[in-house]
């Protein structure tokens, strides 16, 4: 994962925290999966679409996806292995 500088984390934080506010209000899992979903496909697009200031060319766009893929990563690394790692540790390991 590319770390940013904690000066440069402040623009975006505020609007990360209300978007997490919004998104965890939600009733369901089944209406936070696709609120979640438009929220990030609407990001992605409009960092390649050339009518809001995106940069619309394959370098682009695979920049954009690369970065979608390795946040999901970071986010199975960072968050979901500790999880299981722990659920593990109180549930018991499968028996392979």
């Amino acid at each position: 994962m590319p770390y940013i500088p904690k000066k440069n984390r402040a623009k975006y934080d505020t609007l990360i925290n209300s978007l997490a506010e919004i998104l965890n209000a939600r009733a369901s899992n089944d209406e936070l999966s696709g609120e979640l979903n438009y929220v990030l496909f609407r990001l992605a697009k409009l960092l390649c679409d050339e009518d809001t200031g995106g940069k619309r060319g394959y370098a682009r766009m695979a920049v954009v996806s690369s970065a979608l893929s390795e946040a999901q990563a970071e986010f199975r690394r960072r968050v979901m292995v500790p999880y299981e790692d722990e659920k593990i540790h109180s549930a018991g390991d499968v028996e392979l």
